[in-house]
């Protein structure tokens, strides 16, 4: 099932007779990994500012090989339904490097800047007033 972003669901559905063959014991660690990343509480209900440390670490982490991080990347974080016109003027709002072919320095790609460039290209108010609250 493809959601409004043309992301991709997939749907999980663990069959109990899967895990009544006792001879194989793969099937059966299956289940159980399964089932521990299906019901794992903690791991479903990360705050939404967690999920957003993790995406700029992810993004601090793909260096190209001068050791900087690609404008490119940046802008295919932020593709679904924004024009790469306002990422770059985002990008050069906030002081950083924003041509296409352009790179910026990871010392320079802090959270606080990668929290204000989300800011500024999904302005939600209503989603940084339960930010502030948390």
């Amino acid at each position: 099932m493809l959601d409004r972003a043309g992301r991709l669901y997939v749907y999980i559905t663990v069959y109990s007779k899967v895990v009544s063959l006792p001879q194989h014991r793969a099937t059966a660690q299956w289940v159980e990994g399964l089932r521990s990343i299906i019901h794992n509480f903690r791991a479903n209900n990360v705050s939404p500012m967690t999920c957003l440390k993790k995406h700029w670490m992810k993004l601090a982490f793909m260096t190209n090989t001068n050791g900087k991080i690609p404008v490119r990347s940046i802008t295919r974080t932020f593709a679904s339904g924004k024009t790469e016109k306002v990422i770059f003027q985002a990008l050069k709002e906030l002081g950083l490097p924003s041509g296409k072919n352009d790179e910026i320095e990871p010392a320079a790609f802090t959270y606080e800047k990668f929290y204000e460039l989300t800011q500024k290209i999904c302005p939600r108010t209503d989603i940084e007033d339960l930010f502030k609250k948390m």
